[in-house]
Order: C-alpha cells, then structure tokens, then sequence
C-alpha cells in the first residue's frame, strides 16, 4: 500500500496513520478493507511493544471486533479471550477496559448460542459479573451500569428467566426515566423491552399500553416519518392484532406503508413486506380482491427488481396463497408452479406444490417434483432442503422403493445437520420419524416423535402430524390403545377433513395438507371408525 511504501522508515507515524484511518473504515462499515489496516497495526504493537502493553491490547479488541463483523467468529473469539486474560492481568479487574473486554467477549460467547447452550450460559455469567462491577465502579445510576443491566436482562429473556428478565427490565426502565428523562432514545428503548417481557409473560394489556406510549413518543421525539418510529408502528400493530382489535391494527398497517412508499420508496424491501402484511389483514378482514391487488403489485415489482430473486418468488408464492382465499385454486397452482420455475432452489414452494399435488391426486406431478428436490439435496448441507425433499415424498402412503431410499437418507440427514438449538428441529424429528416408519423401524420413530411433541412453539398441524407417524408407530409395535389415544387427539386437530380434489383454502398450508393425508393412513391402519364432526 501507499503507507507502507511512502513510510517505510517512520513505522511509528505509519502505525498511527493506519490506526486512524482502520477506525474510520470501521465506523463507515467498511470492515473487510479495515481488516488488513487492523492487522499491521497488531502486528506492529507486538513486535515492537510486547504482548502485555495497553496499545496492544487494544489492537487486539479491535482486530476482533472487525473479525466478528465480517464473520469471522472463531478468530474474533479467540482473541478476546486473550485480550481479557491479558486485560485483568494489566489493568486490574475493575478497569474500564477489562469490564469493556468482558462484554466484547460476552457478545462472542452470545454468537454461538444457537449452535452451543453452554456458550449462552457463559455470556449471561460474564454479564453477571459486568453488572456487580459496573454497579461497584460507577454507582446504580451510572449509564454503563444501566447498560449492563439491559444486556444482562437480554440474557435472562434468551435463556428462558423470563420472570428476572422482566423484573431487570422494569428497573431499567424506572432509572432511565429518572437519569436521562422519559423522552430519551434509550428510556424509549428500555420501554420496548419491557413490553416484550409483559408479551412474554402473558400480560398483553400492559405490552399494549407501552408499544402505544412508545410510538406516541417516537412520533414526538423523532417525527412520525423517521424509520425508528415506523419499526414501532410494526410492534403495536403486533399487540392490536393479538388483543383482537383487528380494525385498529389494519388501519395502521394502512398507515405504515403509506409512510413506508413515502419515506422508503414503493420498492424498498420494509414497503414489500408491509403490503404483504396489510394483504394479509385484507384476507382476514374479507377484503380478498384489495388483498390480491396489492400481492400482485409486489410481484410486479420484485420481478421487476430480479425475476429470480428469492422476493420475486416469494411473491408469487404469496400470489397463489391469496388466489386460493378467493377460490381461484387453478390459478393458484400456476403461481406456485412459476415460483418454483423462477427459482428451482426454493425448496419450501416446491414442498407445497408437491403436497397439493398428491392431494388433488396427481401422482406423477408430485413424483417429478420430488425428483427434483432429491437432486437439490444431493448437493446441499442445508439441513431445511433435505426435510423439504424427505417430507414431500415420505408422506405418500405407497412410496416408490427407489425414491423411498433417497427419502429416507435425506429425512435422516436433515436431523443430523441440524443443531439443537434450531428453531426447526422439531420438524426435523417429526421427519426422520417418518423415515422410521417408511423403513418399518418404529421403535426407532416413536421416541423421536415423543421428542418433537415435547418441544416448545408446538403447532395444530406440527403436532397432527406427530400424533398421526406415533398413532402409527404405535400401532407396528403392538400398543395399539396408546394408538388409538394418539388417533383420537389427531382426529380433534384435523377433523373435517377438506374434500379430496378440492382446491379450498385447506390448500395454503402443506403442513396441513400433509397432516391430513397422514390422518387417513393412520384411519386405515388402525381400521379406526371416523369420528362424527359437527
């Protein structure tokens, strides 16, 4: 580079001229052209400083914190390590580095979360330490120590003490109004939090009363265009739509894309989504014909954008789903069959186009789709694409033997590449279990759809379908009154079953539509007499 040539014999000058300039990438975001500067700078710290000075040290954070923001998250991680071992060795416990090293390294420690359990309970312990120091150092009102009791409230929330997690955030939320006044950004941020602990814990009105105090504020502080307040106006369309106050809530989402278009632009993707979500409220409100309008003014502009991107197939995903609502089920299977056309690697709407396929009955269309999905997961390590591709073929009652093997290799698959934190597992149980069965192995199956039937976010159609490959499971094991109990809990799930051949609204979910195809497998393995539905 220019620095290392034209300063070649002032190394001093250098390292601080690309100190300067490291920084200012950073703070521009530009993090990958920041990484090399970063890199000479540590470099030149420890040759010439040693490992143990502050400047170093500091190098050392830095070149991590750039690291993390480009994903590298090892390297990122490993050097904080060193720079808090290295931090309380030289500064003390209590310094203002070594605390602010132990959030950097909290925040790595967060970043594998979802990948490994203990590295949460390792942040959250560090943020527990953070705030006893914090509270130590600079007192109970000190704007550190109010931001290590949010960040530790946040861990609380993650690992499920919803109760310290809320009891945290009221405190915050009372200090912050008393040291930097009800109408200060963070106050308002303390406000939002709070009202997600109340959501969490069940007391909706309260959640309700504070998302409307905060975006009355946000529109006074901030004015009622800034994006901050339209993130807002999201949050309590949220809480109106889960108290049942569905005209208050369409109106807003009337609202937020009328200022979304203005302020965004008719084509920004928040201005996509927020006619997505107001066509959603249409449907509910029986307002189908506006609710199609504006899907199909979304197609148009994502195709416009990119026909193959993944917002142009979505749209036409969303297209079919609301061509459905208004009956029109021919048309919605030819927007369903372009999406897939546009973007063959959209596994999710060729899983849906398969289901309808083999509930309308047409074999061949639904194997020649599989097909193609068995391809796609023969080159991916993406746990969803292999539950797409083994649940689409594995919920044929009559598999092809040759198909059947691919199936079941991809359902197994799809368990084992997921981690188990994944917010999917479930599925994936359901769907390695469904393998099981289709081997004849169901003492293999039945745990792990115990397993999915136990875990937290259950749905009517995750858990018909569990019920209904157990119902069956059971039933190849011989323990045929915990069958029909399963049976008897499906039936209450999927009972009446939509018409065969229908092209009703049953058609916008194929996890129904594959709950109730398993409920009639199960119905005639165990011989099991239908249960009158009103």
């Amino acid at each position: 580079t220019n620095l290392d040539r034209d300063l070649a014999a002032q190394p001093a000058l250098r390292a601080q001229l690309q100190a300067t300039l490291g920084r200012t990438y950073y703070a521009l975001g530009i993090y990958r052209e920041a990484i090399p500067l970063e890199e000479k700078l540590y470099d030149y710290y420890l040759k010439n400083l040693g490992m143990e000075n502050t400047s170093t040290i500091y190098a050392m954070g830095q070149l991590a914190a750039c690291y993390d923001k480009v994903g590298r998250r090892d390297e990122a991680l490993k050097l904080r390590e060193q720079a808090l071992a290295l931090c309380r060795k030289v500064n003390g416990p209590e310094h203002p580095n070594t605390i602010w090293a132990m959030i950097s390294l909290a925040n790595s420690y967060d970043a594998y979360a979802y990948e490994n359990a203990g590295r949460r309970d390792e942040a959250l312990k560090l943020r527990e330490q953070v705030l006893a120091l914090y509270r130590k150092v600079n007192g109970p009102e000190h704007p550190n120590t109010l931001m290590a009791m949010n960040n530790l409230a946040n861990s609380y929330s993650h690992a499920g003490r919803k109760d310290e997690a809320l009891k945290l955030r009221e405190q915050v939320l009372a200090l912050r109004r008393k040291v930097l006044g009800p109408e200060h950004p963070d106050t308002l941020m303390a406000m939002s939090n709070l009202a997600d602990s109340y959501d969490e814990a069940g007391r909706k009105e309260e959640a309700l009363k504070l998302r409307e105090q905060v975006l009355t504020l946000y529109r006074k502080v901030l004015g009622p265009e800034h994006p901050d307040t339209l993130i807002w106006m999201g949050d309590l369309v949220t809480s109106y739509d889960e108290a049942g106050r569905k005209e208050e809530a369409l109106k807003l989402r009337e609202e937020l894309l009328a200022l979304d278009r203005k302020v965004l632009g008719p084509e920004h993707p928040h201005t996509l989504l927020a006619m997505n979500n107001l066509a959603d409220a249409y449907i509910a409100a029986d307002r189908k014909d506006e609710a199609l309008k504006l899907r199909e003014d979304a197609l148009a502009i994502a195709t416009k954008q990119d026909p193959d991107s993944w917002a142009s197939v979505t749209a036409h995903a969303q297209v079919g789903f609301t061509l459905i609502a208004l009956g029109r089920g021919d048309e919605a299977i030819k927007a369903w069959q372009e999406a897939v056309r546009s973007n063959p690697a959209d596994t999710q709407t060729a899983k849906l186009l398969a289901t309808v396929y083999l509930w309308l009955g047409q074999t061949n269309e639904h194997q020649a789709i599989c097909r193609k999905l068995f391809d796609l997961a023969a080159h991916s390590k993406d746990p969803v694409v292999h539950d797409c591709a083994a649940k689409a073929y594995l919920i044929q009652a009559h598999p092809d033997p040759e198909l059947l093997k691919l199936a079941v290799a991809s359902g197994r698959q799809a368990l084992k590449l997921s981690t188990p934190g994944d917010i999917n597992r479930a599925w994936f149980l359901i769907t390695a279990a469904m393998a099981a069965v289709r081997e004849g192995k169901p003492a293999e199956a039945e745990p792990l759809l115990t397993e999915s039937l136990n875990l937290p976010g259950d749905t009517p159609d995750r858990q018909g379908l569990a019920l209904a490959y157990r119902a069956m499971a059971r039933a190849q094991l011989g323990q045929t009154d915990k069958a029909r109990t399963d049976f008897a809990a499906l039936e209450k799930l999927v009972l009446p079953l939509p018409a065969r051949k229908s092209l009703s609204a049953a058609l916008l979910s194929d996890n129904h539509l594959a709950a109730c195809i398993a409920y009639e497998e199960a119905e005639a393995r165990l011989d099991a007499p239908r249960a009158p539905h009103p």
